[in-house]
């Protein structure tokens, strides 16, 4: 029997207060955060628009849109802040009635007076409508777009569509899981619920709304009923949104763990399950979690509340998103809840708090256009007073001012599926003067009813509490021991273990072969010992997903380098500082907002495209420098600088033998050589750096080095803000002039330490980090160092493999016919990008990964990596692998035809085994300059192939031998690569000539970037 009472009054009182409303809506002046799910960090954008077309997000820019659809409503959000809608996914909101009820309530309490089987009797199909229409508009109030309401007043089939129906007609997202339970009180089954639920699913009552139907189900183990399997298989049957059930464990009779939900073969579908606490979470759980992509749902008051144990899994909380469970009893809204969690987990920044109230709520319901700002995601909004909030007053990040300062009532406007359900302050729900008349009425009765209710005895209540501990602590000590170490090669070295062995290979330029071997040997995870170091190499996309992205909260840590980070660099540089530290964040933060996100990418195109049409000029004009190996370097080399440091400092690197490609190289490759294993005995023997200081001419050498680059850098600032004050600044606003202007810095300390941050990217322009490191380092960008050594990479494909090079000149030809071909080409020639994916592929430019370290136990499969320990992606082992890349030692770009994405969508690809390498690392610490990277390498590349012959050193033969020209770094080619770059033609040059000299007369002055 169908819910008929009549209240499904959804159309004639929850509504737009304002009728037919304008489909397309343009937000004009407001900080946006774009946590998009293709970035590891939010997209910051000051002064935005954006665009909401229908229920889409259409536009998300800082310019405004040149053409906007018909009718669009203008909405002047100058001063405010747009985040995504917050994601609640654990909730039951029929339990409205109960608010203040049961405030100092325990666990044992709650089942005995306001629990679904104790609550039956007492509630008949309108309190539960009411209950549940009036916490789901709550819940809008609060910014919480998106529910996942474990609906457990299902206890017949009345007060089921009742609750269904509040869903439907409340205007908000929602995940509505009907609860699978029996109850005693109203004889009341499974058996009795299956035909109900099937009448539910086939009978269209969602469509064209904003619910989706799941199942939720509480008895998956320790020893499920007979029933339970006909719950999974309605689940799989029926191909619900989401599977959920309460994960409790401990003392409570039953567990739902991982194990126990796995053994009905839900964990493996593509139907999300999330598991709500997951207090008690085992190290088997956890693995499973890991390999099935599932989530926990912290529920963080509530369980600090109902002492379930703090809000975490310790093994887990990087995959998981936050819930409120019980709202009666305590808060409401999710801003709350990240609140709690962040505090109680503080060595977590409140960025991260925000993604799990946000992104990682739509990534546990496996809706990536959910929690997200970012074009093609829904309109699910919130728009923050941030111009006139006194909690407000004086903020800059957006992030923390919402996370740490609003409030709720600081909320201006909430929209779900592009309507507004809440506008300038106000519920935009017509007739809710009657919705909440109709609450009040029935929580009257309700709590009329349970005023002379009971308690549960307190001893049973603090008996439970005692096994909770017990068995909490037990749990935890046998886990530690219930995996072992993964393998490791043998070692007779009993000092300095696999290190001598290391030594030999990297003495011959071959250590990346060797640790391909012990790969190939020894499997997806192994470990080396380097004196008292024990340094562990990922080999598999699968190893990579769940250790360094699923587990990215406790690996994303940096070793200690004594001398590179401690004495070289004073701890002030970004690529060696660990995560966790403030410096980190803020360089990281500041190096995104003024320098590497995508519009700052496009901005610097003018300058990439001038210095590389440079670089085609000085070759064509002088044809030496394409014949000799190292005047091609420089000449590389030239470009990659300049372009970098006209953005950084807005001072450029005129010429190939400039003195400042020197120093920057030679500052460069201390840092990076000095991270390499074994380089320094002093990171493998730390006792000697307790030895006096004339003893360690390394600490000398290396705090001289540091004193000599600080003066450097505050030498550049001073002329830049000398060019400022004199008014003859270029008009470019570069990242240093960013720093200058912003008045708190773009969150620096210091204009010094900007200074410095920005020697460190242009450092990251040398051929040393070019060479790979911020590649694995979290590195600020992945700049045109990058290209560098990515495009020599990319000379030896092509002397290698002619028949690629002469179908890659083709396609260009055809593309762009005589003129010199621009970034925007790329689009055009999709072999092209095919190319570069297999070139980042074939030659990685970091091969064996700089080491992350591990804040705890990480658990894959049956091995367990300890804490503290040095982890590496061995991207040279997975770029080798046949059973990923089929005929991996011949270059092949064919074998990504079917991959249109650029390296930022790939990367992000929540399938691992389709991302196309693992050039830009992964985890927290993942690279975030894809966009430069891209548009660099894809500048390069076309342009050589549309101007030069790349041809073989007169005297060299096919098969090159990569050993007769090795490069610094594992892997890669030297500067005795035989390659010759010769004009292809007059004419060819003739229009290099042309272009050049028109950019000189359009380009804007610049002073050089002195040594």
């Amino acid at each position: 029997m169908k819910f008929e009472l009549v209240i499904s009054i959804a159309a004639s009182l929850v509504c737009n207060a304002a009728g037919v409303t304008a489909s397309s809506k343009l937000f004009s002046g407001a900080t946006i955060i774009a946590w998009d799910e293709s970035e590891p960090e939010p997209r910051i954008l000051r002064d935005g628009y954006l665009l909401v077309e229908d229920d889409r997000i259409a536009k998300v820019t800082t310019s405004k849109p040149s053409r906007l659809p018909r009718n669009t409503e203008l909405i002047d959000a100058t001063g405010q802040i747009i985040s995504p809608g917050f994601i609640d996914t654990h909730r039951h909101g029929w339990q409205t009635a109960f608010k203040t009820l049961g405030s100092n309530t325990t666990l044992a309490q709650y089942f005995g007076r306001y629990g679904e089987f104790a609550a039956a009797p007492h509630f008949n199909a309108e309190d539960v409508y009411w209950g549940q229409l009036a916490g789901l508009l709550e819940a809008l109030n609060a910014g919480v777009t998106t529910s996942l309401d474990h609906a457990h007043h299902t206890w017949s089939n009345e007060t089921a569509y009742a609750g269904l129906n509040a869903s439907v007609e409340s205007g908000a997202r929602v995940f509505w899981a009907y609860t699978f339970h029996d109850v005693p009180a109203l004889n009341y089954t499974v058996n009795d619920q299956i035909p109900n639920f099937i009448e539910i699913a086939e009978s269209g009552l969602l469509q064209h709304s904003n619910v989706q139907l799941g199942i939720a189900y509480d008895s998956f183990g320790p020893n499920p009923p007979g029933v339970a399997k006909q719950v999974a298989n309605l689940a799989r049957e029926f191909n619900v949104s989401v599977v959920t059930t309460h994960s409790l464990a401990g003392p409570f009779g039953v567990s739902n763990l991982p194990e126990d939900v796995h053994s009905f073969d839900l964990l493996n579908t593509s139907i999300p399950v999330v598991f709500s606490h997951g207090s008690f979470l085992t190290a088997t759980g956890a693995i499973l979690l890991r390999q099935t992509n599932q989530y926990l749902s912290i529920t963080p008051e509530s369980e600090m509340h109902y002492g379930h144990t703090h809000p975490h899994s310790y093994y887990i909380q990087d995959q998981a998103a936050l819930g409120v469970d019980t709202h009666f009893t305590y808060s409401t809204d999710i801003l709350t809840q990240a609140r709690i969690w962040l505090q109680s987990v503080r060595y977590f920044f409140f960025d991260k708090a925000f993604s799990l109230a946000t992104r990682a709520g739509g990534l546990a319901l496996r809706r990536s256009e959910l929690g997200v700002i970012r074009e093609g995601a829904k309109a699910d909004l919130i728009v923050w007073n941030a111009a006139e909030s006194p909690s407000l007053l004086g903020w800059t990040d957006p992030i923390a001012a919402i996370m740490l300062h609003a409030s709720i009532g600081d909320i201006l406007h909430v929209m779900v599926n592009g309507d507004f359900v809440k506008r300038d302050g106000k519920l935009a729900i017509a007739h809710y003067s009657t919705i909440r008349r109709r609450f009040l009425d029935s929580a009257r009765r309700i709590k009329s009813v349970y005023r002379d209710f009971n308690y549960p005895n307190l001893d049973a209540v603090l008996s439970l509490l005692i096994v909770l501990v017990q068995r909490a602590g037990s749990r935890r000590r046998e886990t530690k021991q219930l995996l072992s170490l993964p393998p490791s090669p043998p070692c007779t070295n009993i000092i300095a273990g696999h290190l001598p062995t290391v030594l030999k290979a990297a003495k011959g330029h071959r250590q990346h072969l060797l640790f391909q071997k012990w790969a190939e040997e020894y499997g997806e995870v192994f470990f080396v010992q380097l004196g008292t170091i024990q340094e562990y190499f990922i080999n598999s996309d699968q190893a990579v997903r769940a250790i360094f992205d699923k587990a990215a909260a406790q690996t994303s840590e940096r070793p200690r380098w004594i001398v590179s980070n401690e004495q070289i660099c004073n701890r002030l540089n970004l690529l060696l500082l660990s995560s966790s530290e403030k410096a980190w964040k803020s360089q990281r933060k500041a190096t995104t907002f003024g320098l590497t996100n995508l519009n700052l990418a496009d901005a610097g195109l003018p300058f990439l495209h001038f210095e590389t049409l440079k670089f085609l000029n000085d070759i064509g004009q002088n044809p030496n420098k394409g014949a000799d190996p190292q005047s091609l370097w420089s000449s590389i080399g030239r470009y990659t600088y300049s372009t970098f440091s006209s953005q950084i400092f807005g001072l450029d690197v005129p010429e190939d033998n400039s003195p400042v490609i020197d120093y920057i190289f030679e500052t460069g490759l201390a840092q990076i050589l000095g991270m390499l294993p074994g380089y320094y005995l002093v990171d493998t023997f730390n006792i000697l750096d307790k030895l006096p200081l004339f003893l360690k001419p390394w600490e000398r050498e290396a705090k001289a080095r540091h004193k000599r680059d600080y003066e450097w850098c505050c030498d550049k600032l001073k002329k830049v803000k000398s060019q400022i004050d004199a008014g003859e600044a270029p008009p470019h606003m570069t990242f240093i002039r960013r720093v200058i202007e912003d008045p708190n810095h773009l969150g620096l300390d210091s204009l010094e330490d900007a200074s410095y941050l920005g020697m460190m990217l242009i450092i990251g322009a040398s051929d040393t980090v070019s060479f790979g490191v911020p590649l694995l380092l979290q590195a600020v960008i992945l700049t045109r160092g990058q290209s560098r050594i990515s495009t020599w990479s990319f000379l030896e494909a092509m002397l290698t493999f002619p028949d690629v090079c002469n179908k890659a000149r083709k396609v260009i030809d055809s593309a762009v016919g005589d003129r010199v071909p621009v970034f925007e080409d790329l689009e055009r020639v999709p072999y092209i990008r095919q190319v570069m994916k297999e070139s980042w592929r074939w030659r990685p430019p970091v091969a064996l990964g700089h080491p992350h370290t591990t804040t705890r136990d990480i658990m894959y499969k049956n091995y367990r990596i300890p804490k503290g320990a040095r982890i590496h992606l061995n991207a040279w082992a997975i770029h080798r692998d046949p059973t990923r890349y089929p005929d991996p030692e011949n270059f092949i770009p064919e074998r990504f035809e079917a991959d249109t994405r650029s390296s930022q969508e790939s990367a992000a690809s929540p399938d691992v085994s389709k991302r196309d390498h693992f050039v830009f690392g992964a985890g927290r610490r993942i690279c975030p300059g894809y966009h430069v990277a891209d548009r660099s390498f894809a500048v390069s590349v076309m342009r050589i192939l549309w101007a030069f012959d790349i041809s073989l050193k007169p005297g060299t033969k096919l098969p090159l031998d990569p050993q007769s020209f090795p490069g610094d770094m594992p892997g890669n080619p030297g500067l005795e690569l035989p390659v010759v770059l010769t004009v292809r033609s007059p004419e060819r040059l003739a229009t290099i000539q042309k272009e050049f000299e028109a950019a000189i007369q359009s380009r804007e002055k610049m002073e050089p970037l002195a040594g």
